[in-house]
């Protein structure tokens, strides 16, 4: 299960993404399963919906994070979002996910974490159940 831990790993944070079903045709998509655990506690799970371009344009942000987005990613299949800031001392980023308007707690990572966690979403969307 693709899994994106807070750098600083004493301070234990981390969300993680496990696919219900994908449907892999174009216009297509997937259920997802979106968990956020603090402390080994469950702070939010919720399940969405996003079409193959959304997912696919979230594996590519990813992959060459930030790339050509400038500190939020959005889209209208569903209110889920993550914005972020840089911060140029440590090079690392403070992501801020959002889902139905209702802020996450935020993540402290890298681009290092950032690349590991596409990888891991990618391999789970090419071995994710279908419907």
């Amino acid at each position: 299960m693709p899994e994106l831990h807070n750098q600083d790993l004493t301070f234990s944070m981390y969300i993680n993404i496990d696919f219900i079903y994908h449907i892999p045709e174009d216009i297509e998509g997937s259920k997802l399963n979106i968990t956020f655990v603090h402390d080994e506690k469950m702070v939010k799970s919720f399940t969405l919906g996003w079409a193959n371009i959304t997912l696919n344009a979230f594996i590519d942000l990813l992959k060459d994070f930030p790339g050509k987005y400038t500190g939020e990613f959005t889209h209208s299949d569903e209110s889920f979002g993550v914005q972020w800031v840089h911060e140029y001392g440590t090079d690392s980023f403070i992501l801020y996910f959002e889902h139905q308007s209702l802020f996450l707690p935020p993540l402290k990572t890298n681009k290092e974490f950032l690349l590991q966690f596409a990888n891991e979403l990618e391999q789970a969307k090419l071995t994710a159940p279908s419907l």
